[in-house]
């Protein structure tokens, strides 16, 4: 028959013993999940690209502090160590896969994030064209280091001082300029006030007397239009009997001039004799006298 109190001790132990299993199964699956963790981090950072700088300024640069590319993490600081030289040798560790977007040309430099954030190294992009190689493992780029909250303010103390310094000599300068400014001011208001008053008390003394010249302008006006339009109405009359008249002088001359050729020759008008021209002589050619203006006018008819 079975004691119950040993039946109770086995159930004991058995408990123990599951309990112990269980612990350490699951230390040794946690030692597996961080080995398998560590291994795979350094599977990761295998092939990546090496990028070194030096600084004399590593204020908040320590190993683990992101690299960012645009706001966007792409590496690491594996290593701050210092140099012999008095500066200090950063090392940072880029993922392989965001190569291609660092180059010689890139420029390292580092910022906080927010006011107490950690700092981080900002690279600027130096992208390699598809279809050309890749840059070298190991670059070195130059470094310029964020600018501290210290440096910050000091600058910002020189500016306000350099801002109160000019705002003193423009008040000084106000201060002196602008009563002499006001007066020359109300000096030249007074004068086009004065002026104003001139020139309409004249306008108002030379209104009438320029009233009447335009009444007389265009009284004027019209009469010389009426003696226009009379003078051309007269000349239209006349002109048919000036025309008429005109048509028989020159008839009548034309018949004098044929009778005194035919008379030409006779008793009446004996020839001229033939005066002797000497050799040295120009001949003398006979002037004939224009025409009047009532013989060279043509016919109107």
């Amino acid at each position: 028959m079975t004691n119950p109190m040993d039946s109770g001790r086995d159930r004991r132990i058995t408990v123990s013993d599951r309990l112990g299993a269980f612990f350490l199964l699951a230390s040794i699956g946690l030692s597996l999940w961080v080995a398998a963790s560590l291994t795979q981090r350094s599977l990761k950072w295998r092939d990546s690209t090496v990028v070194r700088f030096r600084t004399d300024d590593a204020t908040g640069l320590w190993p683990g502090n992101n690299v960012t590319l645009s706001g966007f993490r792409i590496g690491k600081v594996s290593e701050v160590s210092m140099a012999s030289d008095g500066l200090v040798d950063v090392t940072l560790l880029i993922l392989p896969r965001y190569r291609r977007l660092i180059g010689p040309a890139s420029h390292a430099s580092s910022a906080q994030e927010g006011l107490v954030g950690d700092t981080v190294v900002i690279l600027t992009p130096d992208i390699t064209p598809a279809g050309e190689s890749a840059p070298v493992v190991d670059l070195r780029l130059p470094f310029q280091p964020a600018s501290r909250p210290a440096d910050l303010l000091k600058d910002l103390a020189e500016t306000r001082l350099q801002l109160d310094t000019t705002l003193q000599a423009i008040a000084s300068v106000v201060e002196e300029d602008l009563p002499d400014a006001v007066d020359q001011v109300d000096g030249t208001l007074t004068d086009v006030r004065r002026l104003a008053r001139t020139a309409e008390s004249e306008t108002v003394r030379t209104a009438s007397v320029t009233r009447e010249t335009l009444r007389l302008y265009q009284q004027t006006g019209e009469q010389i239009g009426s003696a226009s339009d009379e003078a051309s109405t007269a000349l239209q009359e006349t002109s048919p009997a000036l025309s008429e008249t005109l048509r028989e002088i020159k008839q009548l001359s034309a018949n004098a001039n044929r009778i005194l050729q035919q008379l030409a020759g006779t008793f009446l008008f004996p020839p001229d004799e033939p005066q002797s021209v000497s050799p040295d002589e120009p001949p003398v050619l006979p002037v004939t006298e224009p025409l009047s203006d009532q013989e060279s006018a043509p016919n109107k008819d």
